[in-house]
């Protein structure tokens, strides 16, 4: 149990420092609408590994969730109704988790920081552009 603890805030750092960095053009691409709280949306990691994650509820600071290790997005189901209501939640599978795709041969913390990298900034740009 403290070595799954231990990795769960491992990747939550990683994810923590993540959300300063700006992408550099073409580092990843993103489809999908925001403000939705159904339905999955892609990012595409620099090594070009399809990375599912949804986004749920509205308010501000977004919550971003990610899981810990042998687990998935599902991990935070019973979160989600009481962040959902005053924030905006995103819950991502890192690759080989979940919906996200498994094609990949580096399995390295810089590689599942890469997945994270990959949702937030794209993530942030959708939340800030007005509805359509």
């Amino acid at each position: 149990m403290p070595e799954r603890r231990r990795v769960s805030l491992a990747l939550l750092l990683v994810a923590l420092t993540a959300c300063g960095r700006q992408p550099s053009p073409g580092a990843a691409t993103i489809r999908g609408s925001a403000g939705a709280d159904e339905g999955p949306r892609i990012a595409t990691s620099p090594d070009n590994v399809h990375v599912e994650y949804r986004v749920y509820g509205h308010g501000e600071p977004a919550v971003l969730l990610v899981h810990g290790w042998a687990n998935d997005a599902n991990y935070w189901h019973a979160q989600l109704d009481v962040l959902k209501a005053r924030y905006t939640v995103v819950a991502l599978n890192l690759a080989g988790h979940g919906a996200s795709g498994n094609n990949r041969s580096d399995w390295s913390i810089a590689s599942y920081a890469q997945d994270v990298a990959a949702v937030v900034p794209w993530e942030r740009r959708s939340r800030s552009s007005p509805p359509r």
